[in-house]
């Protein structure tokens, strides 16, 4: 097991009395700081990188790739209640943001004895429905700062970039430096570079260039890794009959299941309007070669497997997803759930998926209860494909 300070990071999981007061301190705060509120995907970022290197292309653009050190677990809590008095908020709301930052966090076996040794005069606990807005806030002054630099200057939580086509790099990283010291916040020097794009850096995962905007090759290599996966499911499965649901008898119907959940891999997901997987996380790439390149891997992994002759034909392509949901909102190619809205609907999806019984009757009550979990296990999944973890 972890221990607290270990990495990736500690999470504080409040109570559901205590879930119930931070929701609405969050809706208070998000709209007591309207301006503060990041709405902003991920994707929106790339977006806004690709338009400012299309608009200085016939110049060298600098670049400088930072990351805010320990950043939550350093947050100066007499700092932030200063921020939050400009907001003219009332001394029961900052009392009660404070105690909420202030509560500890907690082993499950812990000992009330040793409480004061979880006490913490500093940072906002991770978990908290709170936490982002707090981060927000506290981050205002430095966020102001530079966007009024002709620069342009992204921050998704404690990540940085900026673009520039003046090298000035060094003279913006040790304005930066100075900002944020006046926060008792540092930049991990580890983690922060600069020069040109000619370094191909990489923001929110993905690889920048003059030329192309890519995926990281970790990120390529966890999509790898999970088809790769998948595909051992399958070998397994047809080795050991017991790893499978008993009612799928036939190797044919097997590699059916198999296929349908690949291929929501491969495409990803969506429900309740929100876009789910690697494709969709990763749409503003312009490097369709690589998706080429993944095509193949996966078409040649399955070959080695022996357990087909030649691609299968309903085997679904990264290359056409893409372009399915830039230019045409996903079509029919992209697993939809919110379209699966009748219980008959739902019955024969799950039928397809191999996670009822042919022949069994489900009430309607067990359909909707399956069909629930399924669609949450598996966007669960898809989430986890992306391989990067943002709040």
């Amino acid at each position: 097991m972890k221990k607290r300070d270990s990495f990736p990071r500690m999470l504080s999981v409040p109570t559901a009395k205590d879930r119930i007061v931070l929701f609405a301190l969050k809706e208070y705060l998000h709209k007591r700081f309207k301006t503060r509120v990041n709405k902003k995907l991920p994707n929106s970022y790339i977006t806004d990188i690709k338009k400012y290197i299309e608009t200085y292309k016939k110049s060298e653009i600098y670049f400088i790739k930072a990351d805010i050190k320990n950043f939550f677990p350093t947050v100066d809590h007499n700092i932030l209640r200063k921020l939050l008095l400009k907001g003219m908020l009332p001394s029961y709301v900052n009392d009660l943001i404070m105690r909420a930052i202030k509560t500890e966090t907690v082993p499950v076996d812990f000992r009330k004895d040793n409480k004061h040794i979880y006490v913490s005069d500093m940072g906002v606990p991770q978990g908290l429905s709170i936490s982002n807005i707090l981060a927000e806030i506290y981050l205002s002054t430095v966020d102001d700062a530079f966007a009024s630099m002709n620069i342009l200057y992204l921050r998704y939580v404690d990540d940085i970039f900026i673009l520039m086509t003046t090298n000035r790099a060094k003279q913006y990283k040790n304005a930066l430096i100075k900002r944020l010291s006046k926060l008792r916040v540092e930049l991990n020097n580890d983690k922060s570079v600069q020069g040109t794009l000619d370094l191909l850096p990489t923001f929110l995962s993905y690889k920048i260039s003059k030329d192309r905007i890519s995926v990281s090759e970790t990120n390529v290599q966890n999509l790898i890794q999970k088809i790769a996966a998948k595909i051992t499911w399958l070998k397994n499965c047809l080795k050991d009959s017991t790893k499978r649901p008993k009612w799928i008898k036939e190797k044919k119907r097997l590699f059916e299941v198999f296929l349908e959940e690949l291929n929501e891999k491969i495409t990803g997901a969506r429900s309740d309007i929100k876009n789910y997987g690697w494709l969709f996380y990763f749409i503003e790439i312009n490097d369709i070669s690589l998706l080429f390149r993944l095509d193949k891997i996966i078409e040649r992994m399955l070959l080695d497997t022996k357990l087909v002759k030649s691609r299968p034909k309903k085997l679904k392509r990264l290359v056409r997803a893409y372009y399915e949901i830039k230019y045409n909102d996903g079509g029919n190619y992209i697993q939809d759930y919110d379209l699966i809205s009748t219980i008959r609907e739902k019955r024969l999806f799950l039928l397809k998926r191999g996670k009822i019984q042919p022949g069994k009757y489900y009430s309607d009550r067990v359909i909707q209860q399956i069909f629930d979990l399924t669609r949450k296990k598996n966007l669960h999944e898809l989430e986890k494909d992306i391989g990067y973890k943002y709040f």
